[in-house]
């Protein structure tokens, strides 16, 4: 195989959206074809965290450019495997997404990402950013320490719990109602949980809460603007923090959430920083885009312009 036949992989995860993303990418390669398109190569993922393996190897092998296929968890394990061992693979490949999941919330900070229009500005990189990525260390359910890498949003409390209901029922209902259903009922099984948190090595908060994010896009939970200042360029991680609220005040709060209006509340506390420690009082679950590999304690780590993203 010639090094120019390896310029770009497709990385797709045929079960992302119910199995809708398949249908959609059948006709993905047909448009493409019909524009004679070529050059590219098609890995489609057939059981969880196969695709970080799969763009492993192929940036290994001298594929350039890695397009997920799929939701944002597709999305977080693709971009894992631009990393091996604390270490970048190679330093100047790409990395791309075709949004097609339920939540499809790392899109939300693209409005202009029409899926059919980026595909072909995407294959030109008409746009490249570089983008941060955060280095999350946590505990593994086998109660190892870990890390793993994201490019959108992590938490800690009711939205992890969330994440884990959504991820065990049916996604249906679309992105919108499948969260917020779920968000619902998670709330009123929910416990606050004690935490102290660091930002850069300085105490900012110690007490209850119900609900702790450290995030480098905007968006989260089906829509959710939990952080409406995030910029995934700035070199900064933004921290929010949920004070100790009644569940009936959260759930009045949501509204305000998905409009980015909540940080106004007293009751809800935001920082900047490029480096976040959180120590709980028990193990609470923690989620990274979507997916939900483990607990606390967590360390966030901002990795300024790590990722050259491809629009």
């Amino acid at each position: 195989m010639h090094k120019e036949e390896k310029s770009i992989m497709f990385v797709v995860n045929p079960r992302s959206a119910g199995g809708r993303t398949m249908k959609r990418w059948k006709n993905t390669e047909i448009m493409l074809k019909s524009e004679r398109v070529g050059g590219y190569h098609v890995a489609y993922t057939s059981k969880v965290a196969e695709a970080t393996q799969i763009t492993r190897e192929a940036i290994k092998e001298g594929y350039q450019h890695i397009i997920a296929v799929g939701g944002d968890g597709t999305i977080n394990e693709v971009l894992n495997g631009f990393y091996e061992n604390g270490q970048k693979i190679a330093a100047s490949s790409y990395f791309s997404f075709l949004a097609t999941g339920t939540g499809s919330d790392f899109q939300r900070m693209f409005p202009d990402h029409d899926y059919k229009e980026a595909i072909f500005s995407i294959i030109r990189r008409e746009r490249i950013i570089h983008c941060d990525t955060v280095r999350v260390t946590y505990t593994s359910w086998d109660k190892t320490g870990e890390s793993r890498y994201y490019i959108n949003t992590a938490d800690l409390g009711i939205g992890a719990e969330t994440c884990m209901r959504v991820n065990q029922n049916s996604k249906q209902l679309g992105g919108f109602l499948t969260f917020l259903s779920a968000a619902i009922r998670t709330l009123f099984a929910h416990q606050n949980f004690q935490a102290q948190v660091l930002v850069d090595g300085i105490k900012v908060f110690s007490g209850s809460t119900p609900e702790i994010v450290a995030a480098n896009g905007r968006f989260f939970g089906g829509g959710i603007m939990i952080a409406p200042e995030a910029e995934i360029g700035d070199g900064l991680l933004d921290l929010i923090i949920i004070e100790d609220i009644s569940k009936g005040k959260f759930l009045l709060s949501m509204p305000a959430a998905y409009r980015g209006k909540h940080i106004r509340q007293s009751c809800v506390k935001t920082y900047q920083g490029r480096r976040v420690d959180i120590t709980c009082s028990q193990a609470v679950p923690l989620e990274t885009d979507g997916e939900t590999p483990g607990t606390s304690n967590a360390s966030f780590e901002i990795l300024p312009g790590d990722i050259l993203l491809a629009l």
